[in-house]
């Protein structure tokens, strides 16, 4: 007689005795892939932060210096005019005057930018009809991103005596 059963339960044990070295190499090869992708997505994203920072950081300073003269009287927006961070004597004003103190200040903000630099170019013209003044107020600003290169940001207003 044959005994049903025997050969049976062995090849159930064998079958349950755990994952092959195969199975285990493929689902850690599936954890790492996972992982550095991971690791990389978030690497990305602070360098996309950090460059955005930049960005903003640059906008901000060229709007400051928009908004200064803005509120300047009407005699001191030309003297701006050739102001560059290549030139921090390009300040106009005595030494301890608002308008120089001010100037510093953003040739600073600027200079914090990775080789940030900067320029104010202030071209007046008469209005044709009116003969009122108008000052066109360029600010130009200019850094490095790590693996992009040069960035630029301009921003030009207009402001009447």
């Amino acid at each position: 007689m044959r005994q049903r059963g025997g050969a049976g339960r062995r090849r159930g044990r064998r079958g349950a005795a755990g994952y092959s070295v195969v199975e285990v190499l493929i689902a850690l090869v599936v954890l790492v892939v996972g992982f550095l992708g991971l690791v990389t997505l978030v690497f990305g994203g602070f360098s996309n932060v950090e460059e955005a920072g930049s960005s903003s950081a640059a906008v901000a300073g060229a709007e400051s210096m928009i908004e200064f003269l803005r509120t300047q009287p009407a005699s001191v927006i030309p003297q701006m005019d050739r102001v560059t961070s290549a030139d921090p004597e390009s300040c106009p004003g005595g030494d301890g005057s608002a308008l120089k103190t001010a100037c510093q200040a953003w040739l600073a903000r600027v200079a914090a930018l990775r080789e940030g630099r900067g320029t104010v170019s202030v071209v007046t013209a008469p209005n044709a009809s009116t003969g009122i003044p108008f000052h066109t107020l360029t600010v130009t600003i200019t850094w490095t991103e790590v693996g992009l290169g040069g960035r630029s940001v301009t921003v030009v207003s207009g402001i009447t005596d």
